[in-house]
Formats: structure tokens, sequence, C-alpha cells
């Protein structure tokens, strides 16, 4: 039976098994935007645009023939992530047998509050996170500059929307099995 199914029929499960809810459930995110904040400023140089996106309560697109379609159809109220990526071959909390890994560090989440419309600017009330989470990714969704993760799209973007604002930890078996030799 698939997760899907259980997940739909859960309270009915609970009824015929005799089992009480949780007091506290986890609410479960459906979605959200996974963006990044580096590029070229102003004098070219290569920058991380995280704090002041932060500080200054915004994110925005620094391409101007990209993503214009993506950033204009967030919402007011739509759930996003300040996340950075990069690769590690060491010090992994899982066997990796020597290969590199891709990760993402999420720094901060947020709600949107406002959104111009022009496909670059959006206004955002940010939660910066003191420590950075670490993501293990093995499947390249975070690549890009701007990710729409829906959990309906398996149990990965599921599973890491639960990590990013649940704080459930990351299962590891999946990246085991990806770079087992």
């Amino acid at each position: 039976m698939s997760t899907n199914v259980i997940g739909n029929k859960l309270e009915e499960i609970r009824e015929l098994l005799d089992i009480e809810a949780p007091e506290h459930q986890i609410s479960e995110v459906e979605y959200a935007w996974y963006v990044g904040a580096t590029g070229h400023d102003e004098n070219g140089v290569w920058t991380d645009f995280s704090e002041q996106y932060i500080s200054e309560g915004r994110w925005e697109n620094g391409w101007d023939d990209r993503f214009l379609d993506e950033v204009k159809s967030m919402k007011i109220g739509d759930r996003i992530v300040i996340k950075s990526t990069s690769r590690q071959k060491n010090n992994l909390p899982f066997n990796n047998n020597g290969k590199l890994v891709g990760f993402a560090d999420i720094k901060a989440i947020g709600t949107i509050v406002s959104n111009a419309g022009d496909g670059k600017n959006i206004q955002v009330s940010w939660t910066k996170l003191e420590t950075p989470k670490r993501w293990y990714s093995f499947c390249g969704f975070l690549r890009d500059t701007v990710n729409l993760v829906k959990s309906s799209e398996g149990y990965t973007k599921k599973a890491l929307l639960r990590f990013t604002f649940s704080d459930e930890a990351q299962d590891y078996t999946l990246c085991e099995e990806k770079y087992a030799i």
C-alpha cells in the first residue's frame, strides 16, 4: 500500500485499530519555494545576498531572462526558503563510498507577504536559522535558483519539506543506496 493511500486513510485506520490520534499533529507544508541568494553585485563580484535579503524582508530573482514566470506565480502566503548548494566528499553522516555528494544548506525560511508581479521582486517575512540545516541531496532537484518543491511529488520532496519546516531528521538510507558501490 502506498504512503499516499495510507495517509489518505489514516483516520479510518486509527478508528479501526482503536488508536487515538496524537494531540499535536505536524502541520504539513504542501509546497514551498527553495530559492538561491547568490549572484553578481553591481561590481561583478560573486556575492551571497542572503543576509541582505533577510534584513530587508525581501528576495530578488537575479536573472533578467530566467525564472520570471515562476516568480510571478508566487502567491502571498506561500512558504519560501533561502538555500545554497554545494558538494561534499568527507565527514558525511552516511557511507558515501568516497563519492561527491550534493547538499543544500537551509539558511532561512519565510512567508511571502507581497509580489510585485515583475518576475523579480517579492517581499518576505523571513526567519533566519541560527545554524543552517544541511539536506544531503541525491536527486539534484535543488540546483536551480528557483525550485518549487511539492509534497505530492514523492517521498523525497515530502521528506525535504518536513525536514525544513517541521525539524524532522533526514533519513539517510536513500543517500546510502544512491552512493553504494
